[in-house]
């Protein structure tokens, strides 16, 4: 469509390259900048599972921004909103970490899986229930309000700190990766 932009949400890191389509997860990646051509790379990584968070969703943060800084696209990062299976029950503190995370790795949108919690399977905690009431996670993500959800201009701005966690370590980011974040935004 003509004036429209392209949806597309890719994998997690963690998925095998049969499933990917490609030999590897760079290559899945750089397709989507190459073919689809959208104005964003967006991606989903729901590691919340059995009390904590899992390394790869950093691995995942890391090689997204990687891609985001090569093409200049900004990324969207799709994280975990409801409970099913043994991922974790959404809370003040599961919505902090996974959208501040982002926003540290130069993250510029957050998507929710899944606002309407699905009729199917064992989904529980979504913002909106089966039945169409509000949740818990709903009063949470309508008070949460973080700076990922209201970037604001970048005059008042401080540099990002420039370590990140990585797989169970520190790590500090070079110089050049360094993005700016607006004090609005922190408002």
């Amino acid at each position: 469509m003509p004036g429209k932009w392209p949806y597309v949400n890719l994998f997690p890191y963690r998925v095998s390259p049969e499933r990917l389509g490609a030999p590897t997860y760079d290559a899945y990646v750089r397709r989507l900048v190459d073919v689809i051509r959208q104005p964003f790379i967006s991606y989903d990584n729901y590691s919340l599972v059995g009390g904590e968070m899992l390394d790869y969703f950093y691995t995942n943060l890391e090689i997204i921004r990687r891609h985001s800084l090569e093409t200049g696209k900004p990324f969207w990062n799709c994280v975990l909103a409801n409970a099913h299976f043994n991922y974790m029950e959404p809370s003040d503190a599961t919505f902090h970490l996974q959208a501040y995370a982002t926003l540290a790795y130069g993250g510029r949108g957050i998507q929710y899986f899944t606002y309407f919690t699905p009729p199917v399977g064992n989904y529980r905690l979504g913002a909106v229930e089966q039945l169409g009431n509000r949740t818990s996670t709903w009063e949470m993500l309508a008070a949460d309000q973080s700076p990922v959800a209201r970037p604001g201009a970048d005059d008042h701005a401080a540099a990002q700190h420039g370590h990140l966690p990585l797989t169970g370590r520190t790590r500090s980011v070079p110089a050049p990766w360094r993005r700016r974040v607006s004090w609005r935004a922190w408002k």
